[in-house]
């Protein structure tokens, strides 16, 4: 027959097996539940670290608005350098252009002129030269006209 000592220990297993069963859910659900306290404090830390960074970028945005700005400046600069350099290379190649042709029309003109002035001033000599050897003849044209008897 049973002692009331062994009795009372099957007894009390078989009244405490129940609980040893609902510790051991217990401690999958605090396993389960530890689990997601370190998701849940690993994506505190994330966010945490990602306000940080905003908090970083709006402490320095206008520092890096004004950063931008120069260097979009500079490059606008730069840009307008080379607009002007090459405004000012197709201006002076115009310009030649323009020049030159208004060198060639004087040029031609001026062979003209000079052409005319020289055969004007040929015709004068020989005009002058004529008037000359009339005047040996005779002084007058009335006199020259005149056919003079052999």
């Amino acid at each position: 027959m049973l002692k009331r000592s062994q009795f009372s220990f099957v007894k009390k297993n078989i009244e405490e097996s129940p609980s040893y069963f609902r510790t051991l859910d217990y401690d999958a659900k605090r396993a389960d539940l530890s689990e997601k306290i370190m998701s849940a404090q690993e994506k505190k830390a994330d966010i945490e670290l990602e306000r940080r960074k905003m908090n970083i970028i709006n402490i320095h945005k206008w520092q890096l608005v004004k950063e931008k700005r120069e260097e979009m400046e500079r490059i606008c600069n730069n840009i307008r350098m080379v607009k002007s350099r090459k405004a000012a290379y197709t201006k002076g190649i115009l310009t030649f252009h323009i020049i030159k042709k208004i060198w060639e029309n004087f040029s031609h003109r001026k062979s003209t002129v000079l052409l005319e002035m020289r055969i004007n001033f040929a015709v004068f000599q020989f005009g002058l030269g004529l008037k000359r050897y009339l005047k040996k003849k005779a002084p007058n044209r009335e006199l020259r006209t005149k056919r003079k008897v052999k």
